[in-house]
């Protein structure tokens, strides 16, 4: 699913903008028959890929620790941004992020897993994750104080957004990609 920005990452119909509607605005495909559950998530700022599964065991099973599944997004950024300041992001900084234990938010403070930081242009990066912390990104740049103005996720576990038209579209997985 190509998740555009505004829509929440959540099936819960309660809550407006979430990506059950989303999904069954595509006119190509028929309504959300069954249970869905997001692989993952993006804020609802984010836009990018979001895989969707029917099986309520593959997230938790591709998202643990120890499997590091790599997430390549493209991010823009308010200004110019400075080679060391990439090196910095590069080998890892700590942050303060918020997580969910035990049904409550607790706020996390660690230093982030090294990461794969390419210039795209002054103010784009293409950043390779392996961990997947709460508004990583943009709090790893507003440490150096950039704001992100565009952040699009492009890559997940060696899925793409190719053979979509643009947010809002989904396809089912290929037999290779299942």
């Amino acid at each position: 699913f190509w998740k555009p920005v505004g829509v929440t990452s959540t099936t819960d119909r309660e809550i407006r903008g979430n990506l059950l509607d989303a999904l069954e605005n595509n006119e190509n495909e028929a309504p959300i028959s069954h249970r869905i559950f997001s692989v993952g998530r993006l804020d609802k700022d984010s836009s990018g890929l979001l895989l969707m599964t029917s099986d309520g065991r593959v997230p938790s099973a591709v998202l643990r620790k120890e499997f590091k599944q790599p997430k390549t997004y493209e991010v823009v950024t308010n200004k110019q941004i400075r080679d060391h300041d990439m090196e910095h992001l590069r080998r890892g900084i700590v942050i303060t992020t918020d997580k969910i234990q035990n049904g409550r938010h607790v706020s996390f403070t660690a230093r982030t897993l090294p990461c794969r930081v390419e210039r795209m242009d002054d103010r784009c990066l293409r950043m390779t994750l392996t961990e997947g912390r709460n508004r990583q990104i943009r709090i790893m740049l507003q440490e150096f104080g950039y704001e992100v103005e565009a952040l699009h996720r492009i890559e997940f576990l060696g899925i793409d957004l190719s053979g979509l038209q643009g947010p809002g579209d989904w396809t089912r997985l290929n037999a290779s990609e299942r």
